[in-house]
Parts: structure tokens; C-alpha cells; sequence
């Protein structure tokens, strides 16, 4: 190769550089801003409700009521599960049930028992938020049955039904209602 060749080539050395710069310089801030963003996962499942001797409420596996032989009283109930997986600190504010596709239509927010609002959660913590599946069905019945009614494919728009948090950022973050608990609120509100 001559030297002209060389020359040419020796000019995208800069280009280089420079792209390599930007690369290294963006992936920096995105590192240091990972840290900044509130990252919760919310889950809702129908478990048992244990009772202490002190009142408080307890959610229960099935598989923990057979090993459980205290004998303290339990009932069915709904529990919400906030898992904090960010590295920053989080306020819950509200929770609640919604429905929709791309508007989301929400239905009341649901005050749960044992637990007063708002809820400081550090990195990797969680919050159980427990209710009474009697006490929930009677509060919100009324207004779970028009969102059911409403539904003309059932199958389809009970992929939409979510259980969310606000944090005191105002951010949401919603999940899927389990398969098993949307059945029974579904046949409990039909009763």
C-alpha cells in the first residue's frame, strides 16, 4: 500500500474515537441512573389468612394449613405482594384493582387490613397486603360486577384485570391477577 492509502485510512482513526467516546460516555450515565429508577414486582394470589393470638393476620400457603397444627383460626383471603428489587427507596401510597387495555379503567382503591398507608419499603424488601376475601367481596362487590358485565369476551379482557401500587412519585406498577383468583372473584361476585 502507498502512502496515500495510509493516509485515507489513518483518517477514521478520529471517527473511531469519537464513537467510542459517545459509547463509554452513554453507558455511564445509564449505569448511574439505574440506581435512580423505582423497581417494584407485584403479585396477587388467594391464600389463607391465619389469626394470631395478638390479632395480627398472617397469609398462609394450603401446603402451610396441613403442617399447621396450632389449630389457630383461618379464613380465605386475597394477598398482595410488593417486592422492592430497585436500589432505591419506595413509598406505596395506594393499592388497587384495574381493567382495560389501553385506557386503563380503575376500580376503587382498596384500603388493606392490619396495614396503614403509606408504606416505606428499603431495597429488597416486601409488604404483604392481606385481605379478608369476605370483607373485600362486600366492599367492592357492586362495583366488580358491572367490570365483569361489561366484559363481552371474558376470556380475552380477563388477561387485562390487574392489581397495581402508586408510589409517592406517582409511577405505577400493575400485574397480572393470578388465573385462579380471577375464577373465584368472577363465581363469588355471580353469587
Amino acid at each position: 500500500m502507498d502512502k496515500e492509502a495510509w493516509r485515507f485510512i489513518n483518517t477514521f482513526a478520529p471517527w473511531f474515537s469519537a464513537i467510542g467516546t459517545l459509547i463509554a460516555a452513554t453507558t455511564a450515565i445509564y449505569l448511574a441512573r439505574l440506581n435512580r429508577r423505582i423497581r417494584l414486582k407485584v403479585s396477587a394470589n388467594r391464600m389463607f389468612l391465619i389469626i394470631d393470638s395478638e390479632g395480627r393476620t398472617y397469609a398462609a400457603s394450603p401446603e402451610f394449613l396441613e403442617m399447621n397444627a396450632m389449630g389457630r383460626p383461618s379464613k380465605p383471603g386475597i394477598r398482595i405482594l410488593v417486592t422492592n428489587h430497585g436500589y432505591r427507596k419506595a413509598v406505596i401510597t395506594n393499592v388497587y384493582f384495574c381493567h382495560g387495555f389501553s385506557k386503563k379503567k380503575y376500580v376503587a382503591p382498596i384500603a388493606p387490613a392490619g396495614v396503614s398507608l403509606p408504606v416505606t419499603l428499603e431495597e429488597g424488601q416486601d409488604q404483604d397486603f392481606v385481605f379478608p376475601e369476605d370483607v373485600l367481596i362486600t366492599q367492592q362487590k357492586e362495583r366488580w360486577q358491572k367490570v365483569f358485565s361489561s366484559w363481552r369476551h371474558p376470556s380475552m379482557e380477563s388477561l387485562f384485570f390487574k392489581v397495581g401500587v402508586v408510589t409517592s412519585t406517582g409511577k405505577h406498577f400493575r400485574s397480572r391477577v393470578s388465573r385462579k383468583l380471577l375464577n373465584y372473584m368472577q363465581l363469588a361476585m355471580n353469587e
